[in-house]
Formats: C-alpha cells, structure tokens, sequence
C-alpha cells in the first residue's frame, strides 16, 4: 500500500510540473521562490541525489552539462562541466575557471599559389569569458586521412598564403582556444584535411563520398550528381515547404537500402527545392540562376551548351542523345525526376529522358529555376518549375 500511495504522489507532482511553472515541496505550505523552477524546504531532511559508482558514472551516454550524482567510490558529489566530471570534494572546484571550448573548425579560400585560405571555428566559454589570444596552426599531409602530417612552418596565423609546396596536397587548419580570464586554454582541435583544388577529388566528410570536379571557365563544378542523403522518402511523400529527399524508384524509407540501389549509385539523390538549398557540403553552394547562365554563357550560350554538359553515348542517356559531346567535363546523366501533383499524383518520372538541375533562385512562392538537359538536343534552357518536385543537385565551389 505505501508504495501505491508513493507512485501515486509522484504521479501528481510531474503532472503539476506540466501545468504550471513552478513547484514548491514544503512542510510548511509556503509558495516557490520566484527564481526557482523547483523549491524544496525543509528543515529535517534533505535532497537525495542518484547514487552510482565512478563506473556508472563514467557510463552515462552524453551528459549534459550541469548534470549531478553522488560517486559512492569517492563519496563526493560531482557535477558535469561539458567537458568533464568534477567533483565538490576537490579543493577550490567552486572557483575554477573553465577553459573554452572551439567547435565547427574549417577553412575556406581557393588553393592556388599566392591566394588566402582563411580558418573558421564557433568559440564558447561556460562563464561567458571572452576570447584572448587563441594560437592557431596549419597542417600539410598527403591524402584526406593525414598520412605524413606535418606543421607548415611559420603558419601559426588565422590566415595562411597558399605556396607551391601545397599543390596536390591536403592542409587542415588547427585552434586551441583560449579565453581573456583564466589561463589554461581549452582542448585543441583541427579540421579535416582537404584539397580544394579544382580538379583534384573532393571528399564529403558528412558522409565519406568522393566526387570528382572539373573548371568550368572560373567556375569549379562537381562533375557528379549530388548523392548526400540523411533520410529518404518513398513518392507517395512530400511538400513543398519542409526538405524532403528521393531516389529514382525507391519507395522505402532506409537509407542503406536506397543507396544499395543502381539509381543511387549512377544518378545520386532527388531534392526538393527546400531539402536543396542546404544539401551542398562546406566550401560548395547550390548554383543561383546568374551562376547557371555563367556557365552556359561561356560555353556558347543556351543552344549548345546542353550538348557541351551531356555525357556521351547511351549508358544514362536514351537515344538518340543528340549534341552530346562532354566538352566542358561537366558529365551531366538524365537522372529523370520526381513529381508531385494532387491532380496528376506522385511518381517518378522520365529517368534517361531529362537531366534537370536546382537552383537557389526562387520564381514564385512555388516555382523555382533550373537548368535541363534533354535526350533529344543541345539546348540547356533555364525554366522555373515547381519547389515540391524533386531534381537533381550540381553543387558549385564557393
């Protein structure tokens, strides 16, 4: 019976916590104090915090901070910092000054000799110190993984001057944050290795895929559909404001099954315009309209330039794939489309007819501009469709 009524009286206590904004457990009856989201008095007990071991303590999965047990193998009370667990035993824990914390650590610029690559990273300090002189490092390595790393001399700025010595090599950019107050700076952390030499291969840290890339007159192009997919629809699925993302025929919702099949792997994903627009990976953006009519612009304008972007022969184009002739090495594939219709209904469409391309240029409120592509000539005209249908993503270096 008594442990009836002491489920009972827990019950009502959360479901008071869902009704109002403050909660007061009392022996006198007196309200919370106005600063405090939970009140407890009482002047013959106490509060009871969870009880574990270190052990158990070391395995909960990703404390927060602020989070508080009593270690039973130190008999301490110990509190999460973001960083680590510190314990109220240690002398002079309440004065401690915690070190800062940097995070979204990347670099940008174009690496040819002579041009600026500048790093980047968000900095936080729990006390809210603001920051002192952070001490900054550049990394040179052979290949994406780091293989033969080594700190480039003299390269201790936020800025580093691209040389000779890094062509055809990957630099990563390196922080240890340090705030104004306190003087233990915070852990360091460098970025992934990279090359953005247009031309070389671009790998995809969100998700391990290589692309190759290609110059396009000023312009440094994927010569391959974008094929970056976090989750995945069946057509029967859409909208027109939320992002949503396809494969050609896959009517599934597993990811690892979609990309198993043989339209993922030729002709990558279908975005709907809003799931477009934040699909590129750092350092590439989704092409606006002025961008596209650059491109076709250079390559003789819109009546020929289709057949400059196509890739050759029959493997993902239909007969007759007129005017194809990959001139520019942008290697376009019909990948076909996905419609959304509530009169005509949902399906996917014309995959070895069409190849066609978002941009981050709105028309409407429901029609954006794209560039396409067609079987049948070598045209690449840019027209507005609707920002519900799913389409293919060239991705363009910044």
């Amino acid at each position: 019976m008594k442990k009836i009524q002491v489920l009972f009286i827990a019950v009502l206590i959360f479901a008071s916590c869902g009704l109002q904004a403050q909660i007061a457990i009392t022996t006198n009856g007196t309200e919370p104090d106005g600063s405090a989201m939970l009140d407890v008095q009482s002047t013959k007990k106490g509060l009871l915090s969870p009880r574990m071991s270190e052990t158990q303590r070391d395995a909960i999965s990703n404390p927060v901070f602020g989070l508080m047990v009593y270690n039973t193998t130190s008999n301490c009370l110990d509190f999460y910092t973001g960083i680590k667990w510190i314990s109220t035993c240690e002398t002079g824990v309440v004065a401690q000054n915690l070190p800062p914390v940097a995070s979204d650590v990347i670099f940008s610029g174009t690496m040819e000799p002579g041009q600026s690559l500048t790093g980047s990273y968000t900095y936080y300090d729990y006390e809210s110190d603001a920051e002192g002189a952070s001490t900054y490092k550049w990394y040179r390595a052979d290949d994406a993984t780091g293989t033969n790393q080594a700190a480039i001399s003299g390269a201790t700025a936020l800025t580093y001057l691209f040389t000779e010595a890094d062509i055809d090599k990957f630099l990563a950019f390196e922080v240890t944050p340090l705030a104004v107050t306190g003087s233990t700076p915070g852990t360091t952390v460098r970025s992934d290795y990279l090359n953005l030499n247009c031309g070389s291969p671009f790998i995809d840290v969100r998700d391990g895929k290589s692309y190759t890339t290609v110059k396009i007159g000023n312009q440094c192009w994927m010569a391959e559909n974008l094929a970056y997919l976090p989750q995945v629809s069946p057509a029967s699925e859409g909208s027109n404001t939320e992002p949503y993302y396809y494969v050609y025929m896959y009517q599934g919702s597993d990811v690892a099954e979609a990309k198993a099949t043989t339209n993922y792997q030729a002709y990558g994903v279908l975005y709907n315009w809003p799931s477009s627009l934040d699909a590129c990976p750092a350092n590439w953006h989704l092409p606006a309209y002025a961008e596209w009519t650059d491109l076709t612009t250079y390559l003789g304008g819109v009546s020929v330039a289709g057949g400059k972007m196509k890739e050759t022969g029959s493997a993902h184009w239909n007969s007759p794939n007129n005017g194809a002739t990959n001139s520019s090495g942008f290697t376009g594939r019909a990948g076909g489309y996905y419609q959304r219709s509530p009169t005509s209904g949902n399906f996917f469409y014309y995959m070895g007819y069409y190849g066609t391309f978002w941009s981050s240029t709105g028309y409407s409120t429901t029609y954006t501009w794209t560039l396409r592509l067609h079987y049948t000539s070598a045209n690449a005209p840019i027209d507005d469709r609707p920002v519900g249908y799913g389409y293919s993503v060239r991705c363009l270096k910044d």
